[in-house]
C-alpha cells in the first residue's frame, strides 16, 4: 500500500503545482493569466538550461544504482542530479507563490511531497531537490525581469 503511495506522488504529483497555477491565473482574471503563462513559458527553459549545466558541473548515479536495489518506479541509470520532476513543480510553485502566496505555500507543499516520493522511490538524493528547486526559483524571478525589462508584462 505504501509503496503504490509513494509511486503515485513520484510519478503524477508534477501536475498539482501545474492545475494550482493555471487555477490561480483564471481566477485572477485574464490580465494576470497571460503574465502567469508569460513567466512560466519563460522560466521553464531558463530553469531547464541551469539544470542541464549543473548536471554537467555535478554528478552521481541514482541511489537505485549506487546502492544496487530495485527502484520502485522502472528508470534508466543516468545523471540524478538535478530532479527534473521537482524543477518543474517549483516553476509553477514558485510563479504561484508570487501571485497568491497560500496558494503557493500549498503547491510547494505538493511539490516536496513529490520530491520526498522520488527519494522514497530510490531515484534522486535530497540534494538533487534541493538543487532543483533553487534553480527554479531562481530561473522563475529571471523570468520576471526578462518580461519587466522587455516591457512584456
Amino acid at each position: 500500500m505504501l509503496d503504490s503511495l509513494i509511486i503515485f506522488c513520484a510519478k503524477y504529483l508534477v501536475v498539482a503545482p501545474l492545475g494550482g497555477a493555471l487555477a490561480l491565473a483564471r481566477a485572477q482574471g485574464l490580465a494576470a493569466a497571460k503574465k502567469i503563462a508569460l513567466e512560466v513559458a519563460l522560466a521553464l527553459p531558463v530553469a531547464y538550461l541551469l539544470a542541464r549545466l549543473a548536471g554537467l558541473l555535478y554528478q552521481h548515479e541514482q541511489p537505485f544504482a549506487a546502492w544496487d536495489f530495485l527502484p520502485l518506479i522502472p528508470h534508466e541509470v543516468d545523471n540524478s542530479f538535478p530532479s527534473d520532476h521537482m524543477l518543474v513543480a517549483a516553476v509553477f510553485a514558485t510563479a504561484a507563490y508570487l501571485r497568491h502566496r497560500y496558494l503557493g505555500l500549498s503547491l510547494w507543499a505538493f511539490a516536496g511531497l513529490l520530491g520526498i516520493a522520488r527519494v522514497a522511490a530510490g531515484l534522486h538524493y535530497p540534494v538533487d531537490l534541493v538543487a532543483a528547486s533553487l534553480i527554479a526559483i531562481a530561473a522563475v524571478y529571471a523570468a520576471r525581469a526578462l518580461a519587466a525589462y522587455a516591457k512584456l508584462r
